[in-house]
């Protein structure tokens, strides 16, 4: 590699982003992690205050949009290898504005210029199904959306459908970059992370093995295709993705009410998981990004 790996966090409100912000530095505190901070990181104040709440069971409070400080993991594997981890401290909603508006912020120009690994985070319990004219007719969905209007008049807004939304934001980055849909893209690594795995609707008494390509397929099929006929095929990984493998308390006054909360509390280090390519399941969160700095080699 001629330079570190820069690992570029994407994604909407509600992903998990913080979660698994606050159970990575839980980890790289440990005398016996495997995965070592070769520069201490900058702006770390935002991240204390997460895993101060993991700490004590309760879920990190959400970014809020007028917070915006750049914070990055130096890391180092046991193979040598480095990464930069850059998580910009911004709401989520900074990402739905980019699409809303049509418009880049500055401040992530260069974070998308330089990155060699693009990980973009999707919740797949909460996309919106598309519309099907088979099962709702036009007419049917032209009078929900006059309903909402009237309803609202001022803060009325067509939304788009979750498919078309992940399209047009990569389609934005992509030309940011100043890259090419004609020819597949090779760098940057494309890791889509389905995040709260542990929220998915599964079949328990199923012995089949679902993979989290699977399941982005059955949620959002077109996204998919997208996608594969733009990046190389050894460019782009999907993974699983339960930052905390459960939820936590939305107040202290709750954590006494879990057991399992409790336990967490106790030893958040030893909680979260991913699922890898495969669909199986692997309990260091830090191979999430080990995996994306060999895709980009």
């Amino acid at each position: 590699m001629k330079t570190n790996d820069n690992i570029l966090i994407i994604g909407r409100p509600k992903t998990g982003k913080s979660c698994l912000k606050g159970q990575l530095a839980t980890r790289l505190s440990e005398t016996d992690s495997q995965v070592k901070e070769y520069k201490k990181a900058k702006n770390i104040e935002a991240v204390n205050k997460i895993t101060e709440s993991q700490a004590i069971g309760v879920n990190p409070a959400r970014t809020s949009k007028e917070f915006d400080v750049e914070t990055i993991f130096h890391l180092e594997f046991e193979d040598g290898e480095k990464a930069d981890l850059i998580w910009p401290d911004y709401a989520g909603e900074k990402i739905t504005d980019i699409v809303k508006y049509r418009k880049l912020p500055k401040s992530w120009l260069p974070l998308v210029q330089e990155s060699s690994v693009w990980m973009l985070f999707i919740r797949l319990d909460k996309l919106k199904p598309i519309d099907n004219l088979l099962l709702r007719p036009q007419e049917n969905i032209t009078k929900l959306e006059k309903k909402k209007k009237d309803e609202n008049e001022e803060e009325f807004t067509h939304e788009i459908s979750d498919y078309a939304f992940f399209v047009e934001l990569l389609q934005m980055l992509l030309f940011h970059r100043g890259l090419s849909t004609l020819n597949p893209v090779n760098s940057p690594v494309l890791q889509v992370v389905l995040t709260f795995w542990d929220d998915l609707e599964k079949d328990e008494s199923s012995s089949t093995i679902v993979t989290p390509r699977e399941e982005l397929v059955k949620k959002c099929p077109m996204l998919v295709e997208f996608i594969e006929s733009i990046w190389s095929s050894t460019k782009v990984s999907y993974m699983g993705l339960s930052p905390q493998g459960m939820s936590l308390a939305e107040k202290i006054d709750d954590v006494a009410k879990s057991e399992a909360i409790q336990d967490f509390a106790d030893a958040p280090e030893e909680h979260g998981y991913i699922i890898k390519n495969n669909g199986k399941r692997e309990d260091d969160l830090t191979y999430l990004v080990h995996h994306a700095v060999k895709l980009a080699k």
